[in-house]
C-alpha cells in the first residue's frame, strides 16, 4: 500500500509569526473532522527574530501608523508566548470536533526538532507568509517551500485568506508513474471536500493522455474512477488557472517536482489558482 493509498490518520498544522492561524487552524479542523483524523500543531520559532531582538537598538515600524517601537528579548519572548497561547486555546477548540482526536501544540527550534515532530504525519498544512508586524512576519514561505520539497507526505498549501475547504479536487497529472499517488490522494481529500473529482492531464500527446486515462481507470479505487478528464498542452498556469476558476475547485493535487511548480514557483500557484495547493511526494 502506498503512502497515499493509506488512510488520512493524522492531520498536522505547521505554522509560525507568518501564518493567519485562525484561517489555517480553521481549514484544518474542517478536513480533520470529516477525515475523522488526528489534529496536531507545531509552532515553529524563528532564531533570527530572536537573533535581531539580542542586537542593541532594534526597532520595529509600524505598518500603517509608522510608530516605531523598541524590540528587546524580554518584550520578544512575551509577545511569542502570547501568540503561542492563542495558537493553543484555537486549535483546542477544533480537536473538541466529533470525532477528531485531540493533539498539543508543540514548539520548535529547528528544522530536526520539526523533522520528529512531523513523523507519521499524513498530510501537513501550511500557509503562505503574510505581511504585517515583525512579530507577524516569520519565514514560513521558505519553510513551506522546504517543506514541499522534502516532506514525507503530502503538504497542503493554504493562502492567507483560507479557502472555504469545500468544492471540487482537481489533480493534476504528467505522467503515469506519479499520476497514480495524485488521483489516489484526490479521491481520498475530494470525499473531505465534498465535491467532485477530475484529472488534468499536461503535457501530453492525445495517444499518450489517452493511454494514461485507460491506466489511472484500470488501478483507480473507484471502479471505474469517477472523474472528468481535461488534457492541457503544456505546463502553463493560465489555462490551467481558467480551469479552476470555471470549475470552482477548491483544491489542486500536484506533484511537488512536477513541471508546473518547477516553472512558476509554489508560491504563484497558490496565489494564481485561488485554491489550496496539495504536493505530493
Amino acid at each position: 500500500m502506498s503512502e497515499t493509498e493509506r488512510a488520512l490518520r493524522r492531520v498536522v498544522l505547521v505554522l509560525d509569526t507568518a501564518t493567519g492561524a485562525a484561517g489555517l487552524i480553521r481549514a484544518g479542523g474542517v478536513l480533520a473532522a470529516r477525515l475523522r483524523a488526528e489534529l496536531g500543531g507545531v509552532f515553529v520559532h524563528d532564531p533570527r527574530l530572536h537573533h535581531l531582538a539580542d542586537l542593541p537598538g532594534t526597532v520595529e515600524v509600524l505598518r500603517g501608523s509608522g510608530r516605531v517601537r523598541d524590540i528587546t528579548p524580554d518584550a520578544l519572548a512575551r509577545e511569542l508566548a502570547t501568540q503561542v497561547q492563542r495558537i493553543a486555546g484555537e486549535l483546542a477548540a477544533h480537536t473538541a470536533a466529533p470525532g477528531v482526536s485531540g493533539p498539543v501544540l508543540a514548539q520548535v527550534r529547528s528544522q530536526a526538532e520539526l523533522a520528529g515532530q512531523i513523523e507519521g504525519a499524513d498530510l501537513l498544512l501550511v500557509g503562505k507568509r503574510a505581511g504585517g508586524e515583525l512579530v507577524a512576519r516569520g519565514e514560513l514561505g521558505s519553510m513551506a517551500s522546504r517543506l514541499a520539497r522534502a516532506a514525507p507526505c503530502p503538504v497542503v498549501l493554504l493562502e492567507e485568506q483560507t479557502p472555504a475547504m469545500e468544492g471540487p479536487v482537481m489533480a493534476l497529472v504528467e505522467d503515469l508513474e506519479g499520476g497514480i499517488e495524485i488521483v489516489a490522494l484526490a479521491e481520498r481529500l475530494t470525499w473531505a471536500m465534498r465535491g467532485a473529482l477530475s484529472v488534468v492531464i499536461m503535457g501530453l500527446s492525445n495517444g499518450e493522455a489517452s493511454v494514461l486515462k485507460s491506466e489511472l481507470n484500470r488501478r483507480a479505487l473507484a471502479r471505474p474512477l469517477e472523474a472528468a478528464f481535461h488534457v492541457l498542452a503544456g505546463p502553463d498556469l493560465l489555462p490551467l488557472a481558467d480551469l479552476v476558476w470555471r470549475s470552482g475547485a477548491g483544491l489542486l493535487a500536484v506533484g511537488a517536482r512536477s513541471a508546473l511548480a518547477r516553472r512558476h514557483g509554489l508560491g504563484a500557484l497558490v496565489t494564481t489558482l485561488r485554491a489550496a495547493v496539495v504536493l505530493v511526494p
